[in-house]
C-alpha cells in the first residue's frame, strides 16, 4: 500500500476514533450516548453525483454515429462533473420513424454514462432553430408518440443514469415554445391537450422513481388544472403521483426580469421556489444581463432550490459569476452539500448486542437529493468482514436545504466485533446496477472520511 495513503488513512482514523472523550454539549434526548463532534470542510466543491455544473452535448440524428468517448467524461471529470447533459436532435425522422442506427447510439451512449460513473439530464428534440426556413419546427403528434414507443426500452433499461428527462420534443429545441404541432402559445385547456398527453405518455413510460421537467410553470399548471396556490408540500412530496414527479427546467435564468418569459408574474415565481424544494429544478442562462451579477444571482440560486446547471451556456454569464467571486459558492451548494455534525452512539458496544446509531447530517446546499437513495450503517471489522444495516424509515429527498436532519437507528453488531472495527455510513444508488459503484455514493463534506475505494464515509472506529 502506498505510504502517503497509509498515513492519510491512519490519521482519518485517528481523527474519527470512537475512543475520543464524549463532548458536553450533547442532545438531552441522547445523553446517554457517547457523542462526537465533525466540521464541514470550508470550502471546496465535492463532485458527487445527481447534481452540480455538467457539460452540454448535442447528438444529431444527421450528424456523426460515433457513440460519447471516454474523454468527454474525462474532461468533465477534470471540472469536477459527475452528470452531463446530452440532447439528441431527430430531423431526420420529423415525419417518420427513428432509424435503428440512431436508437442503437442512444443505447450506446446511456452505456458509455454508465461505464464512466456518471448520470444524464436527457433531452429529445427536432430543430434547434426557428427562423421561417426552418419549418416545421417538429414532429406531429403522431409521430412523436411512435418515437416514444421506440426509445421507450431504451430509456427504461438505462433509467439507473437518467437523472431526469426534460419533456422536450415540442418545439424548437425542445423548449415548448416555437411549435408547429403542439398549438404555439396555448392558452386554454384544449390547447394544453397535446402536451397532457404528451406529458402522461413520457411519465408512464419513465419509471416512478423518474422525474420529468417542463419548460414552463404555466404548462404545468395548466396541465393538471391547478392554480399556483396548489403546489406541492411535503406531504405530497415524493408520493409517486404524476404531479410529484413534474419539475421544472428554466434555460434563461437570470436573463431578465421575467427569465425571458419563463415567469408570467411574481405569483409564478413564488409557485417554482416552493415546489422546487420537492422537485427537481435545473436549467441554463441564455444572455449577460445586469440580471445576472452575482449580488441577484446567489438569492435566486437559493430560492430555485438549484440542482443542476450548464456550464457551457452562456459562457459569459459564467464568467461574470467568476470574476465577481459567486462562482465557487453556486458550484459548491448546488444540489445537496450533505455533512456530518455529530454521531451519537452506544457506549461500550459489546459483540451481539444492539448498539444505537444516531447521526446528525447537515445540508448545506440548495436542495435535498431529489432521486431515491438508501442509507446504511456498514460495520466493517479488523479482519475484513462487513456487515449491512439498511435504515429503511430514512429518505435522503427529505434531508432540505439549510437543515440538520437526525438518522436513528439500532443495529445488531456482529460476533466478531471487536478492536479495530469501523462504521461508516453509506449512500448508496439504490437501483441494483449501481449499487455497489462508488462513483454513485455520495460523499460527507467532512475532512478525512470519504473512502474513495467503498464509496464509504468513515464515522469513527471502535
Amino acid at each position: 500500500m502506498n505510504i502517503l495513503f497509509r498515513a492519510a488513512v491512519l490519521a482519518a482514523l485517528m481523527l474519527a476514533s470512537c475512543a475520543a472523550a464524549p463532548s458536553d454539549d450533547q442532545d438531552a434526548e441522547w445523553a446517554s450516548l457517547r457523542s462526537l463532534s465533525f466540521k464541514e470542510m470550508s470550502k471546496g466543491d465535492i463532485p458527487n453525483p445527481e447534481r452540480g455544473f455538467l457539460s452540454h452535448i448535442e447528438i444529431f440524428s444527421n450528424g456523426s454515429m460515433t457513440p460519447l468517448s471516454n474523454s468527454v467524461f474525462e474532461s468533465s471529470r477534470l471540472l469536477g462533473q459527475r452528470l452531463i447533459y446530452t440532447i439528441y436532435y431527430m430531423p431526420d425522422f420529423i415525419g417518420g420513424p427513428i432509424s435503428d442506427s440512431f436508437l442503437s447510439l442512444v443505447d450506446t451512449n446511456m452505456g458509455r454514462i454508465r461505464e464512466n460513473g456518471f448520470k444524464c439530464v436527457l433531452r429529445f428534440a427536432y430543430k434547434r432553430n426557428y427562423t421561417e426556413f426552418d419549418h416545421p419546427w417538429d414532429a406531429s403528434p403522431e409521430v412523436v408518440n411512435g418515437h416514444i414507443d421506440q426509445l421507450a426500452p431504451i430509456l427504461r433499461a438505462n433509467s439507473d443514469v437518467i437523472f431526469c428527462l426534460e419533456a422536450g420534443f415540442v418545439g424548437t429545441f425542445g423548449e415548448w415554445y416555437y411549435t408547429d404541432n403542439y398549438v404555439y402559445q396555448p392558452k386554454t385547456e384544449a390547447d394544453y391537450e397535446p402536451r397532457r398527453q404528451l406529458l402522461k405518455k413520457l411519465l408512464r413510460t419513465m419509471p416512478e422513481t423518474r422525474q420529468i421537467l417542463v419548460r414552463y410553470p404555466a404548462a404545468k399548471t395548466a396541465i393538471y388544472g391547478i392554480t399556483a396556490a396548489d403546489s406541492i408540500t411535503v406531504a405530497t412530496a415524493h408520493d409517486g403521483s404524476d404531479i410529484s414527479r413534474t419539475g421544472h427546467h428554466n434555460d434563461c435564468f437570470v436573463s431578465s426580469a421575467n427569465d425571458v418569459g419563463t415567469y408570467a408574474n411574481n405569483v409564478e415565481r413564488k409557485y417554482v421556489y416552493a415546489e422546487s424544494r420537492y422537485t427537481i429544478w435545473g436549467g441554463e442562462t441564455c444572455a449577460l444581463t445586469p440580471y445576472c451579477e452575482c449580488s441577484l444571482t446567489l438569492p435566486k440560486c437559493e430560492e430555485h432550490h438549484m440542482t443542476y446547471l450548464n456550464l457551457n451556456y452562456h459562457t459569459s454569464v459564467i464568467s461574470r459569476w467568476r470574476s465577481q467571486g459567486c462562482f465557487s459558492e453556486i458550484s459548491r451548494r448546488m444540489g445537496y452539500r450533505l455533512s456530518l455534525e455529530k454521531a451519537m452512539l452506544s457506549k461500550n458496544p459489546m459483540p451481539g448486542e444492539n448498539m444505537k446509531i444516531v447521526l446528525k447530517i447537515r445540508n448545506s446546499g440548495y436542495a435535498a437529493p431529489m432521486n431515491p437513495r438508501a442509507v446504511e450503517i456498514v460495520i466493517v471489522d479488523s479482519d475484513g468482514t462487513k456487515t449491512v444495516h439498511p435504515v429503511a424509515d430514512a429518505d435522503p429527498r427529505f434531508w432540505f436545504e439549510n437543515t440538520t436532519s437526525v438518522v436513528e437507528t439500532e443495529m445488531r453488531l456482529p460476533d466478531s466485533f471487536g478492536n479495530g472495527s469501523r462504521l461508516y455510513l453509506n449512500l448508496p444508488d439504490p437501483e441494483k446496477s449501481l449499487h455497489d459503484n462508488p462513483a454513485y455514493s455520495i460523499r460527507l463534506a467532512n475532512d478525512g472520511v470519504w473512502e474513495e475505494a467503498s464509496g464509504y464515509n468513515l464515522v469513527c472506529t471502535f
